[in-house]
């Protein structure tokens, strides 16, 4: 359950960081 819930938080992580780097590529368009 617990490992559930660390690999969770590390994917929503990696995701937001991904969001992030796409964003910034397209804003420095």
């Amino acid at each position: 359950m617990l490992e559930l819930v660390k690999r969770g938080l590390f994917l929503s992580h990696f995701l937001f960081f991904v969001l992030i780097c796409i964003l910034s590529y397209v804003l420095w368009l």
